[in-house]
């Protein structure tokens, strides 16, 4: 099965699966902040934090959402073997 990661175990599921015990659906972007003249970005959306907060935990999660295939996009999602 082909997965992707947020990090800390995530999986974003690019095929159908029943796996994850919890599934959590909506969108992930990219925050830009702007302090002092700076611009910082960071992965953000309230389901994929959710989702993120929920795998850190230790939960068995799956994110079910759209995500880019541009630089932003692969910052949210990189690649991780099959399991």
């Amino acid at each position: 099965m082909a997965r992707s990661c947020l990090g800390n175990g995530l999986k974003v599921m690019k095929t159908r699966s029943l796996e994850s015990e919890v599934w959590v659906v909506g969108e992930a972007l990219i925050d830009f902040i702007e302090e002092s003249g700076s611009i910082s970005t960071f992965v953000g959306g309230g389901p994929a934090n959710t989702a993120k907060a929920l795998a850190m935990l230790g939960q068995e999660v799956a994110f079910v959402g759209g995500i880019s295939t541009d630089h932003f996009g692969r910052r949210i999602a990189y690649p991780v073997h099959s399991a």
